[in-house]
């Protein structure tokens, strides 16, 4: 397996077991869960009043501003740079639809 240093924008792989079993993959902890659900929780709220909580409560969350935004796509930029600069191939990362 090839080792990488530590890149601030990259959750790391800490772990796999791939014999006897179903695979397992243990990666660093991530305080607010996966990106997708964090930003889906955080959608403003649509023209039918509804948004997508998970297992949040609407007065709980703060709404995300532009900057935020902006500032999540630079670091997703920033950590595909590392990947792409250490010839990692990340393949069907942007393939699923986001709704």
């Amino acid at each position: 397996m090839k080792r990488f240093s530590k890149h601030r924008n990259i959750i790391n792989l800490v772990g796999c077991m791939t014999r006897d079993g179903p695979l397992y993959v243990i990666v660093e902890f991530a305080r607010y869960g996966n990106l997708r659900d964090f930003l889906r929780a955080r959608r403003p709220v649509s023209t039918y009043g509804s948004r997508i909580l998970g297992m949040h409560q609407a007065e709980d969350i703060q709404q995300l501003t532009m900057r935020d935004l902006v500032s999540f796509a630079h670091q997703i930029a920033c950590g595909m740079e590392y990947l792409a600069s250490n010839q990692v191939f990340v393949h069907n990362m942007f393939k699923h639809k986001f709704h």
